[in-house]
């Protein structure tokens, strides 16, 4: 660590004795980001050589302007050389040593680019990176990321002509209307990420992600669904980056959105069917690695896992238990990732992002909060964002205990809280399928739409009887005899058994 000094250059114009001993640094001082590395400068060994100077008390050299350095950082050397933005960064760490092949890294021509890139980003959305709203600003980072990663690892969801069927909520749309509304999303997505005015691209990205979801309900996913409604509450934000008492609310409705996350997944998984070997799979792939018999205490300890999110969502609403839920929450989605990921299960590849936004959702969200009450997150007089926030993932989830509300939209993922079905085929149906349905078929002639969904779209069926009757109808289309196919459909496993009933339909049934 350099050794920290005394002297202090910024806030009044450098001498010209100064100038010629060392490099000025011109800064704007109403730039919190500026500032802070003003400081810095003036607390280390660098300012045996860099001069500080804030451009409101600066005698400017002549062909620099205020406009100028208020755009980007400048660095004079004592001989009138001028280097500025991502130049002036980098000049700046090569005053000290440990940084100094970062400095040199940046300056090459390959990475020179993207140094560029990286400064005007940084420089144009400053004032949220640093002021009172950083926490709304990179939950949108985070979001658009994650959301952008989900659209690249399943781009068969997003389009209808597959082998899997839509199943739209009114009608199938126009091929040419869903290429527009993805377009439309996914351009919204990527120019909210470097905006620092992003509420018109966000509002572009919720309209085609509206006419997506009404294309096809099988893109209701949980992430999905937790996507959308979290960049809506970023929309209605002002994006004024220093107004702290008007950030406070949407803070406040995304940290609602993460505690329900929690909470529902926790209680979905309180059933017979979970803890009885849902666990045990996810961590056999431990078995490579660790003796048997710590594997199997392992899934034995997997009973406690609802608990343990539960913990998680009363934890992160406390100051005094929030650091210890949010460090349990990461340790938590880095497990997951762990088991599922490529080393390992390597399934269901569509929530590995889903996984790696959430540990830096919580660690941006609730991370060295140690002010925030309950009240303020779940209080009144409450904030239409954070009503919908509360609507939708606290009130709501607890309707799907009664059938009355989507498991999905629920948390109920990987809880096996969830009905399933089949599409079964007599074997001349089986013959009678299309070219491009037959490979997902089995070899006992059963269409599984949880395992068809997986491999088609890269995505999980969406569990809901409407859609499997949907699922089955279009398939039911395409077969010269429809009595050779029965759809059966299961009713949600029992709480303390797990005995579940199974419901017969035959095309005729699902007109």
């Amino acid at each position: 660590m350099p050794n920290k000094r005394v002297k202090k250059q910024g806030g009044k114009a450098a001498d010209d004795s100064t100038r010629r001993d060392r490099a000025e640094v011109l800064y704007d001082g109403e730039c919190a980001m500026c500032s802070n590395l003003a400081l810095r400068i003036n607390e280390t060994d660098a300012v045996d050589s860099l001069a500080t100077n804030d451009l409101r008390h600066a005698r400017l050299p002549q062909g620099v302007t205020a406009e100028a350095v208020t755009r980007e950082l400048h660095v004079i050397e004592a001989d009138g050389r001028i280097t500025r933005g991502a130049d002036a960064v980098l000049r700046i760490l090569e005053e000290y040593p440990r940084w100094r092949w970062l400095a040199r890294i940046g300056s090459s021509r390959a990475a020179k680019p993207f140094t560029a890139m990286g400064y005007r980003f940084v420089a144009t959305n400053r004032d949220h990176i640093f002021g009172p709203g950083a926490r709304l600003f990179w939950s949108k980072e985070i979001l658009l990321v994650a959301l952008l990663a989900a659209i690249a690892t399943a781009p068969m969801l997003w389009v209808s002509k597959r082998a899997y069927p839509v199943v739209p909520v009114l009608t199938v749309l126009p091929v040419l209307l869903e290429i527009i509304a993805l377009a439309v999303m996914t351009f919204g997505a990527a120019a909210a990420l470097v905006l620092p005015k992003p509420r018109g691209a966000l509002a572009l990205l919720l309209g085609g992600a509206v006419v997506l979801a009404l294309g096809d309900q099988t893109r209701w996913q949980p992430w999905f669904y937790q996507y959308t409604i979290m960049l809506s509450v970023l929309t209605a934000w002002s994006w004024r980056p220093n107004d702290l008492k008007a950030s406070l609310e949407p803070l406040a409705a995304l940290r609602v959105v993460m505690i329900g996350l929690y909470a529902w997944s926790g209680i979905q998984k309180l059933n017979a069917t979970y803890l009885s070997g849902t666990f045990g799979w996810l961590v056999e792939p431990l078995g490579a690695l660790l003796p048997a018999t710590w594997v199997e205490s392992l899934s034995v300890l997997g009973a406690a896992s609802p608990a343990a999110e539960i913990a998680i969502a009363v934890g992160l609403l406390f100051p005094a238990t929030r650091p210890w839920a949010t460090a349990a929450a990461v340790a938590l989605h880095a497990f997951i990732l762990a088991m599922l990921g490529p080393w390992a299960h390597n399934w269901n590849s569509i929530v590995w992002p889903w996984n790696g936004a959430m540990i830096a959702l919580v660690v941006v969200l609730f991370a060295s909060d140690r002010d925030t009450r309950p009240a303020a997150i779940l209080g009144t007089p409450i904030s239409v964002g954070r009503a919908v926030a509360i609507a939708a993932f606290i009130v709501l989830p607890a309707l799907s205990l009664v059938d009355r509300w989507d498991p999905y939209l629920s948390s109920s993922l990987y809880s096996r809280n969830l009905r399933h079905a089949a599409i079964r085929l007599r074997s001349d149906a089986r013959q009678a399928l299309p070219a491009d349905l037959q490979p997902y078929a089995d070899d006992e002639d059963v269409l599984w739409p949880m395992t068809w969904a997986l491999d088609a779209l890269n995505v999980p069926a969406y569990p809901a009887v409407r859609v499997y009757k949907g699922l089955a109808r279009a398939v039911c289309r395409q077969l010269p005899d429809p009595t050779g196919l029965i759809l059966g459909i299961s009713s949600k496993p029992e709480i303390l058994t797990g005995e579940f009933t199974v419901t017969d339909y035959h095309c005729e049934d699902l007109q």
